[in-house]
């Protein structure tokens, strides 16, 4: 009986991630390696590259201004928040640097 109680806590302990793991925001931080307007491809600091869905409810900043997709673009950096862990996940919001301001 020990024994039954031990694997039962066990895997219920073990399978606690998963469970808590469901509906999770992942967040990846890297460089635009390509873009259109219903995907895009991001090079990791970890140097995986990772493929997101873009929708009507992607959500796209540049700085603290609202973006779109014309702003992502290769060699852009960028913070995207995806749900879910399949790939292609779908992107929730998806942040860019400001553009550096002219000095004259």
């Amino acid at each position: 009986m020990k024994r039954l109680t031990f694997l039962v806590a066990v895997l219920l302990i073990s399978s606690a991630p998963l469970i808590a793991h469901e509906g999770h925001a992942h967040h990846y931080m890297g460089t635009i390696t390509a873009a259109s307007d219903s995907q895009l491809s991001l090079k990791t600091t970890d140097g995986k590259t990772v493929t997101f869905k873009l929708d009507e409810t992607t959500r796209i900043t540049k700085g603290k201004a609202a973006g779109g997709v014309k702003d992502l673009a290769p060699g852009e950096r960028a913070v995207v928040e995806a749900e879910g862990g399949k790939q292609p996940a779908l992107a929730r919001t998806i942040k860019l640097a400001a553009s550096p301001k002219n000095s004259t």
